[in-house]
Order: structure tokens, then sequence, then C-alpha cells
């Protein structure tokens, strides 16, 4: 609509050059019934221009002019507007002082008398990054097809909305489908080169003009067809047709249901509270990326739990005397592990992924019992009087956790993700081990504590 707009105010400047005489003559530039306008958007725009007047000294010389800014007009109005039926405008009439005479302009290439450039009768956009998206189309090139004109070559060859137009031929269309199709003859036979439904297909077709019938063809608005919906997620040929992401990071809040009975009876026989034996809060962090076309992602996740206590007790030695010690523990349980993910888009916004996470898990029990002393000859007996230990017990696991997840998208950076897994560790080694002054011994009678249950996750995801 500017380039139209603009093209009647360049019109008026051109036209009125420096030197002309004062007098002012009313001159109405009539479009009138030879302007066949076809496309219902810019009917508005045309009613608005059949009756411009402009106020000018006109000659007889700038007769000349007139015609041939008119003509550079309505050359520009097909060029940009080339889906309309506007090849009729052939002629302006122009009245002065109830006088008229007519400026005839030259047909173009558009003219149903004249070789056409071929036409397929779709209506296009450039493809916008979150479409692109919405479409799983990766590339860089192509044109989106937004609707389709009734009885066209595009519409006998079943082209569609939402499809991308990568190339006819061998010739790659960068946006610039009228420009390829000008290099194309009207009668040839094409390949057309679309991606729909997540997957390229071919499409032969024989082009055609804008008026094959020899009379003027009725061209109305098609519809989009929507050829997927929020219930149909996946193609014949298993491709996502909606985005499943490229990847993100996070911070993972874990509630993980496994037994700690074998460390309560530890810290309480030390005389502390029992930690929680239905599950623990575990504090975590992780990131995933998609690693090829078939939707798979892998990641790295490490998550951990830690608590410590200490507290002042009174023991007597073998003497009946009081002796004040202070024990303390720090229990911390941790895992880490890479994951393999293969994601489902349900909708633009909605996933699923179920995967696998291989890893190493531990726990470790650090306990530690000291009395006072207060000069420097009590630091033998300090060592010696059995009062002041430290042990440091550690259980190891190899770690496999099934997982499914759910990620929902709030935002382009910010989804919601829950997720539900089941973690198995497996010892390698029987009971405990405890580590002193360096070296490493095996824990006669201590179990043989399992790690396993259930985990359950929901928190924020940066990315998709």
């Amino acid at each position: 609509m500017k380039e139209v707009i603009s093209f009647f105010l360049l019109l008026f400047i051109l036209i009125t050059p420096q030197g002309l005489k004062s007098e002012t003559h009313n001159i109405i530039i009539d479009l009138g019934d030879t302007a066949t306008i076809i496309k219902e958007q810019i009917s508005t725009l045309l009613n608005t221009l059949q009756q411009i007047e402009i106020n000018v000294n006109l000659t007889e010389e700038q007769k000349e002019n007139v015609r041939i800014q008119i003509q550079a007009g309505v050359d520009q109005l097909r060029q940009e507007l080339q889906n309309i039926e506007i090849y009729e405008l052939d002629s302006v009439e122009i009245i002065r002082d109830g006088n008229s005479f007519t400026v005839t302009t030259s047909p173009t290439t558009n003219s149903p008398n004249t070789n056409q450039t071929p036409y397929l009768g779709v209506y296009s956009s450039s493809i916008s990054v979150s479409k692109a998206r919405q479409l799983n189309y990766d590339y860089n090139y192509g044109t989106l097809i937004t609707s389709v004109q009734r009885n066209t070559a595009a519409w006998d060859a079943d082209i569609r909305a939402d499809d991308i137009i990568m190339a006819i031929n061998e010739i790659r269309v960068e946006n610039n489908l009228s420009n390829v199709l000008s290099r194309f003859s009207i009668g040839e036979t094409v390949t057309l080169h679309i991606f729909r439904r997540g997957e390229p297909i071919e499409i032969e077709m024989t082009l055609q003009g804008r008026n094959r019938d020899s009379g003027t063809t009725t061209h109305v608005m098609r519809e989009p067809i929507v050829y997927h919906t929020t219930q149909e997620t996946v193609s014949k040929k298993g491709v996502n047709i909606f985005d499943v992401g490229d990847g993100g990071v996070a911070w993972y809040p874990i509630w993980y249901a496994f037994d700690v009975s074998d460390v309560n009876k530890v810290i309480s026989d030390y005389g502390f509270t029992k930690l929680n034996n239905d599950g623990l809060f575990f504090n975590g962090f992780g990131f995933k990326g998609n690693i090829d076309e078939k939707d798979f992602f892998i990641g790295f996740m490490y998550a951990w739990y830690s608590n410590e206590r200490k507290m002042n007790r009174t023991l007597q030695d073998a003497n009946g005397e009081d002796i004040p010690v202070v024990r303390s523990y720090r229990y911390v349980t941790d895992y880490w592990g890479i994951s393999l993910d293969k994601r489902f888009a349900l909708s633009a916004n909605f996933l699923v992924s179920p995967g696998v996470m291989l890893g190493w898990a531990s726990q470790r029990l650090q306990l530690f019992q000291a009395s006072g002393f207060n000069q420097w000859d009590d630091i033998s007996n300090h060592g010696l009087s059995g009062h002041s230990t430290y042990d440091k017990l550690n259980k190891s696991y190899i770690l496999a956790q099934p997982r499914f997840e759910a990620m929902y998208r709030l935002v382009d950076w910010l989804s919601l993700r829950a997720e539900v897994g089941y973690m198995y560790g497996y010892s390698p080694y029987n009971g405990w081990k405890n580590k002193v002054v360096g070296d490493v011994y095996e824990v006669p009678g201590s179990p043989n504590t399992k790690y396993q249950g259930w985990s359950f996750s929901i928190g924020p995801w940066l990315g998709f």
C-alpha cells in the first residue's frame, strides 16, 4: 500500500517543475472501470485511488511527462502486486477543465495477450523463526505458502498452506519465488521440492499462465488446508511435526525415596536424630542438547544431599571420671550420570521424553569424636585414651535410572519440566568400607546397604 501511495505522491512532485505559468488547473486522474482488481485485500485502496485530484500547471509539454510517470507507476504497481489481476489497467483518462484526453499504457508481461511469467496461484511469505520451529524446518531458505487460489496450477497439484517451497528443479528458492518462476516458460514441466509434514517431497507440475482458459479466471482465496493437528504429532515416517527444542540447562530439585535405615542406625547409636527414612531432598543441576535429526538428546546431571550435626557429651573413663567429648557426623550421598533421551513433541509447547541415565553413586558417612586436652603432654594420652575416633565410611554403586520427563514451554527461553524415574544402584562389593589415615578397610559385619527407589523432580528449565 505504501508503494502505491508513494507513486502518486511522486507523480505529483514530478509533474510540477519550476517555471510553469501561474494559472492553476484541476486535473483528475480517473482509473475508471478499466482497473479490474480481484484481490479483496486491496479493493479499499483501489477505490480510494479511483479519483485523485492534483492541482498543477499543466502544459502540452508536460502531457508526455504525465504519461511516462503513469506508465512507470502502473508498471511498479504490477511488479509489487504480482498476484493481483491488474493487467486490465491499460489506460488512464486525464480530465482538464471539462476536456479530457486518454493516456494509454503499454502492456506488461502480466497482460493476457502477451507472453506471461508462469503463475502458480499461491500466496507466500518469508519464514519466521517461530514458524520454522513449529514446522520443524531447519533450513535457512525457502518460501512459506500461506494460501492457494482455486483453478490454478498450484491448486491442481495439491499444494497446501504451510508447505515450504525449497526449490524448483535445481534452483533454490530464497524467498524469491517470482524471480525463480520467471526463469521458466508456460507449458514447461518442472519439479517442485517441497517441505511438508517434517520431510521433503517432490511434486511434478506443468507451469501455466495466469489466464489459462483464454477467459478471465475467477480466483478465490483457498483456505489453508490443515494437515496436522495437536493430536497428530508424528508423520507416517516417524518425524516430529512440532519442534522438540534444542536443549538447555536446569536446576534439579529431586525427592529420592530410598532406604536410609542402615545409616540411621549408626547416627542414632551415636546419639543423633535419625534422617527421614521416607526419602531425602536432593539438589542438582544438569544440561541436555540435541544430537541428531532423530530428536535424541544427550545430557549430564549431578545431584547431592548432605547433612551434618555436632554435639557435646560427657563420657566416663575406667576410673569413673567424667570426660567431656565433642561428637559430630557428616552424611553425604550423591550421584552423577550421562543421560540419553528421545523427545516427542505433542504440540508446539508440550513434549514428553523417555530416557535412561547411567552413572555412579555413593554414600559417605564421617564420624568424629574428640576429648579435650589442655597441655602438650596430654596429646599422647588424648590419642591413646580411646575417647577420640575418626571414621570415614563409604559405599559406592554403579547407577542406572530409567525415567520419563514431560516439559511445557512457558516462553521461548523458559519451560517447566517434571520427571519421574527409578534409580537402581549395584555395588561391586558387599558391606561398607572405612578409610583411616589413607588406608581403606572393609568393615566386618557391615550391611550390604541398597541404593534404589523412586525419584521425583519438578522445576524450571532454561531452554526447550
